[in-house]
C-alpha cells in the first residue's frame, strides 16, 4: 500500500507534465495526436466511461487509424468499467489504464505488441485477462496492484517481461505459459525468464505449496517476485543465486525462516519488510554483502542494519556499536518490541524505518543521527522518541509532530 502511494503520486505528477505537452486533435469524446503515417495515439478522453469500446478510426472521414494508447490516457478514470480496444492497436503506454478502479473487464486485439510499463497498475477490480499471442512485450509493474487478477497467460509471442509485472496482485492464483515457450516456463507454479535465467513471480494466493525450492538454474530472484505469498512458510535459495531484487519477499506474512547462501552478490532495498512471522534471519559466512548478529540482518561490514525479523523475542533491543543506517523498513511491524535503544554515531535512519509497532513505546535516538526520514516512526501510536537537547533528530521530530522528549 504504502508503494502504491507513492506511484500514485509520482503518476499524477507526470501526468501533469503530459498535460502542457503537445496539442491534441479532438474528435468526439477523444483527444489525439497523428504520426507522419497518419496513424492516431489517443492521449485523452472526456465521456462519460462506462463499458467502452473504442474505434478503430477516427476522424469525421475515418482517416485516423488508431494504433496507440498513450500515456495517462485514461488515468485514475473510475468511470470506466471496460473496455474493449480495437483491432490494428499496437501499443498501450505506460499507466495509460492506470488506477481505474472500476475496471472490470479488458479485451486487447491480436494486433497489440506492446504493453508499457504500470499500464494496468491499481485496476483492483480487474479479476482477469487475456494477453494475445502478438503481444511481444510487457512493461514494469504492468499488472501490479490488481488485487483480484485470479490467473493470467503468458503468450508464445512474449519476448520481454518487465519487473514487478504482478507485484501485489495478492489473489493471483495461477500463470499459464503457451507451450515449449523459447523465454519462459513454469517451476511449479512460479514463472521463470529462462533467458535472463530470473524468477519473475510465485503467484501470491497459489495452494500448491507451502514449501518452495527455487530451482539451481535461477539466478536472480525479481523484484517483488514472491510479494504477498501468504501460504508460503518456507523457501530455499539456492547457491546459484547472485542477486535478490527489491521487495522480493515483501509481505511473505508467514514466511518463518529464511537461509541465505554465499553466492548473493547483489540485495535490493526492503527485501523481507512485511515478513510478519520471520524470527531470524541465517546468511552464510562466504555471503559479500549480507551478515547477521544475533539473527538480525546487516549488511556485511555491520553500518546498515536492514531487517530486524518480525517475530523475533524480547521487547527491547540495543542496536549494535557500529550501525550507521536503520534502513527503509527495517523495524516494520515488530510485533514484540516495546523499547529500542540506537547506538552513538548513528547517523541515518530511513523511510518506514519503524512503521506498525503498536507495542513500541521508546525509541532512544543519538545526537549523531542527522538525517531522520519523516515517516520513520509513523503508524507507532503509543511511541515517544527521546533525543538529546538541541540534536538534529529532536529538531526532525518536533517539526513533524513525532512525540519526543529531551533526553539527558
Amino acid at each position: 500500500m504504502i508503494r502504491r502511494i507513492f506511484i500514485a503520486i509520482a503518476a499524477c505528477l507526470m501526468f501533469l507534465l503530459f498535460a502542457v505537452g503537445a496539442q491534441a486533435l479532438e474528435w468526439g469524446e477523444y483527444e489525439f495526436t497523428v504520426d507522419d503515417s497518419g496513424n492516431a495515439t489517443i492521449t485523452g478522453y472526456t465521456g462519460a466511461g462506462g463499458d467502452l469500446v473504442i474505434p478503430a478510426v477516427l476522424g469525421d472521414a475515418g482517416q485516423y487509424p488508431v494504433t496507440a494508447i498513450g500515456e495517462f490516457t485514461f488515468f485514475f478514470n473510475d468511470a470506466l468499467t471496460g473496455v474493449t480496444l480495437p483491432d490494428g492497436l499496437t501499443s498501450i503506454g505506460a499507466d495509460a489504464f492506470g488506477l481505474c478502479e472500476s475496471l472490470k473487464s479488458v479485451t486487447l486485439p491480436e494486433s497489440l505488441t506492446e504493453i508499457g510499463e504500470t499500464a494496468f497498475e491499481g485496476c483492483s477490480v480487474l479479476p482477469g485477462i487475456r494477453i494475445p499471442d502478438s503481444v511481444k512485450s510487457i512493461g514494469w509493474g504492468a499488472f501490479s496492484y490488481c488485487w483480484e487478477l485470479s490467473s493470467i497467460n503468458i503468450p508464445a509471442s512474449l519476448e520481454t517481461l518487465g519487473s514487478a509485472p504482478f507485484a501485489n496482485c495478492a489473489k493471483l492464483q495461477a500463470i499459464t505459459v503457451a507451450p515449449d515457450h523459447p523465454c519462459f516456463e513454469l517451476a511449479g507454479p512460479a514463472l521463470v525468464d529462462k533467458v535472463n535465467h530470473r524468477l519473475v513471480v510465485y503467484p501470491a494466493a497459489s495452494r500448491e505449496m507451502r514449501a518452495f525450492e527455487i530451482p539451481d538454474t535461477v539466478t536472480v530472484i525479481g523484484e517483488s517476485a514472491f510479494d504477498s505469498c501468504v501460504n508460503l512458510i518456507k523457501i530455499i535459495i539456492p547457491d546459484s543465486v547472485t542477486e535478490i531484487k527489491d521487495y522480493a519477499f515483501y509481505t511473505c506474512v508467514n514466511l518463518s525462516g529464511i537461509t541465505i547462501p554465499g553466492s548473493v552478490t547483489s540485495f535490493g532495498e526492503s527485501v523481507f519488510t512485511g515478513c510478519y512471522q520471520l524470527k531470524e534471519f541465517t546468511v552464510s559466512p562466504d555471503c559479500p554483502v549480507l551478515s547477521t548478529v544475533d539473527g538480525v540482518l546487516f549488511s556485511k561490514d555491520g553500518t546498515t542494519l536492514l531487517c530486524y525479523p518480525g517475530a523475533r523475542q524480547g521487547n527491547e533491543y540495543s542496536i549494535p556499536e557500529g550501525t550507521v543506517t536503520i534502513g527503509d523498513g527495517a523495524f516494520l511491524a515488530a510485533s514484540a518490541l516495546e523499547r529500542v535503544v540506537c547506538p552513538e554515531g548513528l547517523k541515518n535512519i530511513g523511510n518506514n524505518a519503524f512503521f506498525d509497532n503498536s507495542r513500541l513505546t521508546s525509541v532512544y535516538v543519538p545526537a549523531s543521527v542527522t538525517h531522520l526520514e519523516s515517516s520513520a516512526f509513523e503508524a507507532c501510536p503509543n511511541l515517544t522518541v527521546f533525543a538529546p537537547e538541541g540534536s538534529e533528530a529532536l529538531r526532525i521530530c518536533m517539526l513533524n509532530d513525532i512525540p519526543c522528549k529531551a533526553s539527558n
